[in-house]
C-alpha cells in the first residue's frame, strides 16, 4: 500500500498517461512524414532540398534532376494529349535563365552503331539510366521480324540498346564536343513540348566551355505557361511543319500556330518561308553581287518579319551580320547601332555572359581596331530601323 501523501511526501504527479500521448505525438507524426517524403521521391516529384535527404552515397554524386531552382520556376505535370511537360509557377522574364543543364549521355552524330551505344550505356548509373529510358521515342530500330520486350524488368543487351536508340533519335540535342559536332540528352530540356515559329518562348545554346545546356526565356512568359521550344526549323508552311513532326516525332502539332484559323494559316504560310527568301537576298552580299546598302535594306525586311510573324529567335544573329556589313563598308555608326541590338538580342537568347555576347561587346568596344573596317568601298549602309 502507498504511503499517506503529507507535505514531506507529496502525491506523484499522474505522467504515465501524458508520457504515452507525447511519445505517440512526437512519433507518429515522424512516421508519416517519412512515408510521404519516400512516396513524393517514388513519384518524382520531391523537392531537390528534401530529397537530398534520401538518397544513398551513389544517387547524391548524380546528375539530380529536381535541382532547387527549377521548383522555383516551373513544374514538371502531365498534359492531356501530350505527355510530360513544363508549367511556369511564376512570372519569367525575357532574357532569364530557365534550365542550366548537364549531359547525362553524349554520343557521336549520326546513326549510332550498337557496338558503339552498349559501351556508353554501361557506364550510365542505374539513376541515370533510369533517367533515359523514362524519355519517349517514336521508332525502333529493329531488324526485319524482329521482336523485342521494352517493358521486361531486366532488359536484354540488344533490347537496351533499340530502346536507348529510339530515345536518343527523339530526344538528343546537337552540341560541340571538344570541337566535334555530337548528340547530348539533357532529361529536363526533353520534358519541354515543341511549338512553331512564334508558338514557342524558349530559346537553347549549348556552352562549350561550361559542358552544359543553358535554356533562356525569349519573350515574358506569365504563371501558368507551358514552357516550349521548337523541335524543328518551323519558319515552314504548316503542312510541312506538321509532316516532319509526325514523321520523326510521332505526334501531329496542335500548336498556336498551327492552330491557326484557316484564313490566318494561309497568311502565316505566306510570311513565314520569306524568311529564307530574304536571307538568301541578303547573301549574295558576301559574293559581291550586292552592295552593303542593299544588304542592310534585306535585313531590314527580315526584322520587319520578325515583327509582323512573332518570330524573334534569330534576332541576335541578323543584326551581328547587318553589323558585318557596316563595318566592311566603313559606317561605324550603323555598325554600333547594329552591334547594340546584337548583343541585346544574343543575350537574351544565349546569355549575357555567353561567348557569343561578350564577343560582340569587345567588338562594339574594340570597333575602330576591327582588321576589316573600311577593307570595301566606304558607304553609309544604315542602322536598324525599329
Amino acid at each position: 500500500m502507498p504511503p499517506k501523501p503529507t507535505a514531506e511526501n507529496p502525491p506523484e504527479p499522474e505522467q504515465d498517461l501524458p508520457q504515452q500521448m507525447s511519445f505517440f505525438w512526437l512519433v507518429v507524426p515522424l512516421l508519416v512524414a517519412l512515408f510521404y517524403a519516400w512516396y513524393l521521391q517514388q513519384n518524382d516529384a520531391m523537392p531537390a532540398v528534401l530529397s537530398k535527404l534520401f538518397r544513398s552515397g551513389e544517387e547524391s554524386d548524380l546528375y539530380d534532376l529536381r535541382i532547387l531552382t527549377d521548383r522555383t520556376i516551373f513544374d514538371v505535370v502531365d498534359l492531356k494529349g501530350k505527355g510530360k511537360g513544363l508549367i511556369a509557377i511564376r512570372d519569367i522574364k525575357q532574357g532569364e535563365l530557365v534550365i542550366q543543364e548537364k549531359p547525362i549521355l553524349t554520343a557521336p552524330d549520326g546513326d549510332i552503331a550498337e557496338v558503339l551505344l552498349n559501351p556508353i550505356l554501361q557506364n550510365l548509373t542505374s539513376a541515370q539510366t533510369k533517367a533515359l529510358l523514362s524519355l519517349s521515342y517514336t521508332h525502333l530500330k529493329t531488324e526485319k521480324d524482329e521482336t523485342v520486350n521494352v517493358n521486361a524488368k531486366n532488359l536484354t543487351p540488344r533490347a537496351r540498346y533499340l530502346l536507348a536508340e529510339g530515345i536518343i533519335t527523339n530526344n538528343a540535342v546537337g552540341i560541340n564536343l571538344n570541337g566535334q559536332h555530337s548528340l547530348g540528352v539533357f532529361p529536363r530540356m526533353a520534358r519541354l513540348n515543341h511549338a512553331c515559329a512564334s508558338g514557342y518562348n524558349l530559346a537553347y545554346a549549348w556552352r562549350d566551355d561550361e559542358g552544359e545546356l543553358r535554356i533562356y526565356a525569349l519573350k515574358d512568359i506569365k504563371e501558368g505557361e507551358e514552357l516550349l521550344i521548337s523541335y524543328i526549323d518551323s519558319r515552314r508552311p504548316r503542312k510541312e511543319r506538321i509532316e516532319k513532326l509526325e514523321k520523326t516525332y510521332g505526334f501531329t502539332c496542335t500548336c498556336p500556330i498551327c492552330s491557326l484559323p484557316p484564313e490566318e494559316s494561309e497568311k502565316s504560310d505566306e510570311l513565314l518561308p520569306q524568311f529564307t527568301l530574304f536571307y538568301t537576298d541578303f547573301a549574295q552580299w558576301y559574293k559581291g553581287s550586292i552592295t552593303g546598302k542593299e544588304a542592310i535594306q534585306h535585313i531590314r525586311k527580315i526584322w520587319q518579319l520578325t515583327v509582323d510573324t512573332g518570330y524573334v529567335r534569330e534576332r541576335g544573329r541578323w543584326a551581328q551580320e547587318a553589323a558585318y556589313v557596316a563595318t566592311v563598308h566603313g559606317d561605324e555608326t550603323s555598325a554600333r547601332q547594329w552591334l547594340r541590338l546584337a548583343i541585346e538580342w544574343m543575350g537574351i537568347e544565349t546569355g549575357i555572359d555567353s561567348v557569343k555576347t561578350t564577343n560582340l561587346q569587345f567588338t562594339l568596344d574594340n570597333l575602330q581596331e576591327h582588321p576589316e573596317l573600311a577593307s570595301r568601298e566606304v558607304m553609309d549602309v544604315g542602322g536598324p530601323i525599329l
